[in-house]
């Protein structure tokens, strides 16, 4: 059986995507797999076909997105091992592993394994698919790098075993279509105070102040490898401690920015969505923050209420400007985006997911417009730019 190559020209390092069975993830996850045990599997999965399926990487590979040494009975070859052996915790499957040795699979299932003539295209293994439509994507840039992060997956490691499930657990609830991130319910977010300043023009102007940070147990529980929390208040805190140290190592070592949001609703409900972005922050680097509201929120706050949110270079800490029509209850929260992720322009979803964004940012800058007007305060308005030009994404960035 002949086996397809991709003949067309070759993207540029990092560019891409893979995607893998729903089913393997929450296996992971409930195996309480290990950092260097998730690192291997993905990078198993980016070295797929176009069927995710028959993988080309070699232990070499292993080691250069991980770090794990590829030498003979070295660190890589027993991850591999250890994947070979772990099942899929759905009883249903006939096939429970979730990679097979092709000699293997071809005993079990007398599907021809492709014969590829050359040895960088050889077939080392295959991922079960488990019969799924259910996908989670990962884009290729998680596992080579860009820029100066040369090895995402080695760094992730040193972030530690929670933090490693943490950000799987995240890509596998991501909806940027929605909310441009990692929904807060039922996951994790910074929630925010809002103190009323004044109504004026048919619009509210608040102060939003932080607060606290929250999660759900559905996020945390399985990242830690738990069922339920510990009764004694001592563990249960130690418990919660190992989670808020992952969460705080994902965002310092650039897998996660936050992305301050006013929603329509409590952040820990259901149905709450955006209305429009306050701030884009990255502890790392310099993210694109065109379409950021807060610098023009503050410059019409400090007409209306003789007061700013920003400080004297105009930063904004943990205060922030919000300003809606006057009678909607809105609500502030930090949500979590995905530093690597997929940014094809001709992905349908990548697309809609921006031009949501954008569409957001362009009714709420129509609403500053007027009150510019109204207060004679002058502002230099954002070009209207086609939503091609600003799918951005913080991977070229310098660490």
């Amino acid at each position: 059986m002949p086996f397809e190559l991709d003949d067309s020209p070759q993207l540029k390092k990092g560019t891409g995507s893979f995607s893998v069975p729903r089913d393997a993830v929450q296996s992971l996850l409930e195996r309480n797999a290990a950092a260097w045990q998730i690192g291997a599997y993905l990078t198993l999965a980016r070295y797929t076909n176009s069927e995710n399926k028959f993988c080309t990487a070699s232990l070499k590979a292993i080691y250069k997105a991980t770090g794990a040494s590829d030498n003979k009975n070295g660190t890589a070859s027993r991850i591999v091992d250890e994947l070979l052996k772990m099942q899929c915790v759905q009883k249903k499957h006939k096939r429970p592993f979730l990679i097979y040795r092709p000699e293997e699979w071809h005993k079990l299932t007398k599907e021809v394994i492709p014969d590829v003539p050359h040895e960088l295209h050889k077939i080392r293994f295959v991922l079960n698919q488990f019969d799924s439509e259910d996908r989670v994507w990962f884009p290729v840039s998680l596992i080579d790098g860009v820029g100066k992060f040369t090895q995402p997956l080695k760094a992730l490691k040193q972030c530690g075993d929670v933090a490693a499930r943490l950000l799987l657990l995240f890509y596998a609830n991501n909806n940027m279509s929605e909310f441009g991130g990692v929904p807060p319910y039922p996951n994790a977010y910074r929630g925010f105070k809002l103190m009323h300043q004044k109504t004026t023009n048919g619009f509210d102007f608040w102060t939003a102040s932080s607060v606290s940070h929250s999660a759900f147990h559905t996020l945390a529980l399985p990242v830690l490898g738990l069922k339920s929390f510990s009764k004694d208040e001592d563990e249960k805190e130690s418990q919660w401690k190992l989670f808020w140290n992952a969460l705080a190592s994902l965002e310092n070592r650039g897998f996660i920015n936050e992305i301050i949001t006013v929603l329509d609703g409590p952040p820990d409900k259901q149905d709450s969505r955006p209305i429009y972005i306050l701030s884009t922050r990255s502890k790392h680097s310099k993210p694109d923050t065109s379409l950021d509201a807060a610098p023009t929120n503050d410059r019409l706050f400090e007409k209306v209420t003789s007061s700013k949110c920003a400080d004297s270079l105009g930063r904004f800490r943990d205060s922030f400007p919000v300003i809606t029509r006057a009678g909607i209850q809105s609500y502030v929260a930090g949500i979590y985006r995905l530093h690597f992720r997929i940014n094809n322009k001709r992905n349908a979803e990548v697309s809609s997911s921006w031009l949501r964004i954008v569409n957001e940012f362009r009714e709420h800058e129509s609403n500053l417009k007027y009150l510019a007007g109204q207060f004679d305060v002058e502002i230099d308005w954002l070009p209207d730019t086609p939503v091609d030009g600003i799918i951005t994404s913080d991977d070229g960035e310098e660490f």
